[in-house]
């Protein structure tokens, strides 16, 4: 098992962080992701100079240190970024209180969305002593508090993907006539209740091969998403608007 104080082991999982003349990355999203990585791995902050589309300039945060690196976008696909000119050198020391600043909420969620996937109970003590295993990296409560906002994001979405349900049930019914796909919102204040699609073809070989019994179970969102288990704006959907025939509960 490999130890958190074992600083050879801890810096091999940031892969190969050493500059060379012309190296190249595909994108600059890349290209900021390589230097910020760097900078954790060798304890030092970086200020940008310039940050565009087409040019990347990084400078020690240090004003006294001569470490810079400057890379702009090639003309051949205009998506690659090149190495132009750098100085690898640090004339400065490492502040203790400034080493790592580079590793921020976004950073930690990147490295360790996987690791979180399988342990869906981290809470951001578990993922402050999971980047100091790994990396070596000291990170605060709140980067780990983001941090785990943000691999929550990833796995199970956000708020954002709710505007786009009206256009899907727009585009069902486009591509699959007399099929059904309805949105429910709350008349007060306009928040989401609910979606049903149900495909043409479907409901034909259930009404036609299956017996006229619909049993519906419970699926509860908590959380940011608050609970809420009735039943009765299917039920009521199913009566007035569906059309294929006349709901009755059980």
């Amino acid at each position: 098992m490999t130890k958190v104080s074992d600083p050879v082991e801890a810096s091999k999982r940031f892969g190969t962080c050493e500059l060379k003349h012309k190296m190249t990355w595909a994108t600059v999203e890349n290209c900021r992701e390589f230097f910020q990585t760097m900078a954790i791995k060798h304890k030092f902050s970086t200020q940008q100079v310039r940050n565009d589309r087409e040019r990347y300039i990084l400078a020690c945060k240090d004003p006294s240190c001569e470490w810079t690196i400057t890379a702009t976008l090639t003309r051949k696909n205009m998506h690659t970024f090149v190495l132009r000119n750098y100085n690898d050198e640090h004339t400065c020391e490492a502040s203790v209180k400034n080493k790592f600043t580079q590793a921020r909420a976004p950073w930690v969620a990147q490295a360790l969305e996987n690791k979180m996937r399988e342990h869906l109970d981290y809470r951001p003590k578990d993922i402050q002593a999971e980047i100091v295993f790994q990396y070596g990296v000291s990170i605060s409560y709140w980067i780990g508090w983001n941090a785990r906002t943000l691999i929550f994001e990833v796995i199970n979405g956000n708020y954002e993907g709710y505007r786009l349900v009206p256009e899907m049930c727009r585009q069902i019914i486009k591509s699959n006539p007399s099929s059904f796909a309805k949105h429910f919102v709350n008349e007060k204040n306009q928040s989401f209740i609910g979606v049903v699609v149900a495909f043409k073809s479907s409901l034909d070989g259930w009404l036609n091969g299956c017996r006229p019994i619909v049993g519906l179970d419970g699926c509860f969102l908590k959380g940011k998403c608050h609970e809420w288990d009735s039943p009765s704006w299917f039920l009521h959907m199913q009566r007035g608007e569906w059309g294929y025939m006349e709901a009755v509960p059980m």
